[in-house]
């Protein structure tokens, strides 16, 4: 009898443990079929859902990467920046009723390389444009170092936070919970949550005191964390002199140089490093560099600072930094623009001179008699010189010389109307600050 009921003991635990591996087995079941169902719902966002998170038409279908760079810098509004050979820039400073991912944006560009879209960068709140860090004269010059009001750090800090989650609140809905990553190369590397999503990568960044960010790339670029391809210093050689455009006139320019529009803000340094960086076919951008160069809030950067701050990144593309003698005259300039090696120049800007050197500039464009425009600058060359205001410092490029008519070109991050510009020698040495600085092979 006692083997009956121990068996029939046995026989119901056999049930109830049954039962509960089924229901054990069924919960795990039900846990991997939602895990699989949310990650299906991500995979399977729609291109429209995500263009009306955005709030821009940014996609057409399921591959941004393949469409004409015009064409989507048509449909999405943003006009053209830059142009040159390979590469080309589209940028909006936004104002204050345009909301992008639920918040507003400052600052919108769109990077293409052959025609193709390349990658896209959405700037919000930051500490060069949100309103409260700016210069009080709105100056575009790297002011001198000031006092920063606490409570507008305060500002800045609550803003870049209410971005953030504000764009997390849009975007992992539709994309799933983001996996925390880092980007960038060398001492260019900040941390971000990420997303990809059929064959594009969503990155936001939100460093404390900088800025809340999203960038867009290919997801195998961003596998390789942005890096792109060297370019070989014999063909990048080749390269640079082939950009050298030797005018009748005697004029020397370097082209193909991107422009960078540094908005209305004191971030000409971070702003024309992008410049010369790119025109060596490395990636980067001027929010980046500001954070990582030490830029203070609404502008104004230590040179010494940015250029430790790329040594890495210049260093992995094979690229050293120079600070040449500081000169003004055809020897000592000649020697690098004949090789396509632009100079990073830093200055100080009289605001009346600047105006008179873009009205004789726009003059000289028209100009057919040279030896005539010889004799008239010879008039005025020690009679206009500009006043050094020490509160204006500021880095603009030197792009080009004449060595017949003694001028020199410059190029400052404002935008096509300043693309090149040319000053005497005499007017340059007057407003310099003695630093010229060249990264080559």
């Amino acid at each position: 009898m006692k083997f009956f009921v121990g068996s029939a003991t046995v026989y119901y635990e056999f049930i109830a443990m049954r039962k509960r591996f089924f229901f054990q087995s069924g919960t795990i079941f039900l846990f991997l079929l939602c895990t699989f169902l949310k990650a299906q719902e991500a995979t399977e966002t729609t291109f429209q859902g995500l263009n009306q998170a955005l709030e821009i038409p940014l996609f057409q279908d399921d591959n941004l990467w393949d469409d004409d760079e015009k064409e989507v810098a048509k449909r999405i509004g943003w006009p053209e920046e830059s142009r040159t050979d390979t590469i080309a820039s589209y940028r909006l400073y936004a104002k204050s009723t345009i909301s992008v991912l639920g918040t507003r944006p400052y600052s919108l560009a769109l990077y293409s390389e052959r025609g193709l879209v390349q990658q896209l960068s959405f700037m919000f709140s930051n500490k060069g444009d949100l309103e409260e860090a700016k210069p009080e004269d709105g100056a575009r010059t790297g002011e001198k170092k000031r006092e920063i009001d606490p409570k507008v750090v305060r500002i800045l800090d609550a803003a870049i936070k209410k971005d953030a989650e504000t764009i997390l609140t849009r975007l992992t809905p539709l994309l799933g919970e983001p996996r925390n990553d880092s980007f960038g190369v060398g001492s260019q590397m900040e941390q971000a949550s990420r997303w990809n999503w059929k064959g594009h990568t969503i990155l936001l960044a939100a460093p404390v005191k900088e800025y809340a960010s999203i960038r867009i790339l290919p997801t195998e670029v961003a596998e390789n964390n942005g890096k792109v391809s060297k370019i070989p210093d014999d063909e990048l050689k080749t390269i640079l002199v082939s950009r050298v455009e030797k005018r009748e006139n005697g004029d020397r320019v370097v082209q193909q140089i991107p422009m960078v529009d540094q908005g209305p803000k004191g971030y000409c340094v971070p702003a024309t490093v992008e410049r010369q960086l790119r025109y060596l076919g490395i990636p980067c951008d001027l929010y980046l560099l500001a954070m990582k160069g030490g830029t203070i809030m609404g502008g104004g950067t230590s040179v010494g600072g940015m250029m430790e701050s790329i040594r890495s990144l210049c260093s992995i593309y094979g690229r050293s930094i120079q600070s040449p003698a500081a000169e003004m005259n055809s020897k000592v300039i000649g020697k690098y623009i004949d090789k396509g090696l632009p100079f990073l120049w830093t200055c100080f800007v009289d605001r009346n001179h600047d105006r008179r050197v873009s009205e004789r500039s726009k003059e000289r464009q028209g100009v057919t008699d040279w030896a005539a425009w010889k004799e008239k600058i010879e008039e005025n060359r020690k009679k206009e010189l500009p006043q050094k205001e020490i509160n204006t410092g500021h880095m603009r490029m030197i792009i080009g010389y004449n060595a017949e008519t003694k001028e020199v070109a410059i190029s400052d991050s404002w935008g096509e109307d300043y693309k090149e510009r040319w000053m005497t020698y005499e007017e340059a040495a007057a407003m310099s600050q003695g630093e010229f600085t060249i990264i080559q092979w």
